[in-house]
């Protein structure tokens, strides 16, 4: 990953927290952390349990990352975190490049909250009849890496949908689902029609 695509990676992962951003700048951003992303990210378990036992307002922390990527001799000479106190409180700075330790705690914490999503495809606009009650049907997606090992290596990765209705299995299913609008949401005038296949089902 080259640094732009490090800066979006986390830039998207913070909007999807609901982040609040006090800087954005194209070298690093000033953020505060929403309680979810502190729960993920700050490493404060007891606070949190004082916080969930009390019902007390959290104060989530601030960060400063920067996505410039040091030099090998720079990262071996200075502390990974720094910190710095404003009027509104304490920052904490650090340097997030690839193989950094907290890109990779982003990693694991995207990897584990997002294992499993549903998402519906959002219904065109300006339908005829907006009373009227469309069907959907079920597909899981799997996404999932194959290895082949010999005298040389090999990795693919494999994007696959599933019909949980018929059980046909489409290998462009992401590809088609790039121009769809998704949300985690039911839209309203839809209803799901009955699985005739499910995982047990051989």
């Amino acid at each position: 990953m080259n640094t732009k695509q490090i800066q979006r990676f986390v830039v998207s992962y913070l909007e999807s927290k609901n982040c609040q951003f006090i800087e954005k700048a194209p070298a690093g951003v000033t953020v505060k952390l929403s309680p979810d992303a502190d729960r993920a990210l700050s490493n404060r378990p007891y606070y949190w349990s004082f916080v969930d036992r009390t019902g007390t307002p959290p104060e989530t922390m601030t960060y400063r990352w920067s996505f410039d990527n040091p030099a090998m001799s720079d990262r071996m000479n200075a502390s990974p975190v720094s910190y710095v106190m404003t009027e509104s409180g304490r920052i904490i700075q650090e340097d997030v490049y690839f193989g950094s330790r907290r890109l990779h705690q982003l990693f694991d914490v995207v990897q584990q909250d997002g294992r499993c999503v549903t998402l519906f495809e959002e219904p065109p606009r300006g339908r005829l009849d907006p009373l009227a009650s469309q069907p959907y049907t079920a597909w899981l997606g799997a996404n999932f890496k194959v290895g082949y090992e010999c005298d040389m290596k090999r990795e693919e990765l494999y994007q696959w949908g599933i019909s949980l209705a018929t059980g046909v299995i489409d290998e462009r299913f992401m590809d088609k689902l790039k121009d769809r609008r998704m949300t985690p949401r039911l839209p309203s005038n839809v209803h799901l029609l009955k699985n005739g296949f499910s995982l047990r089902k051989e």
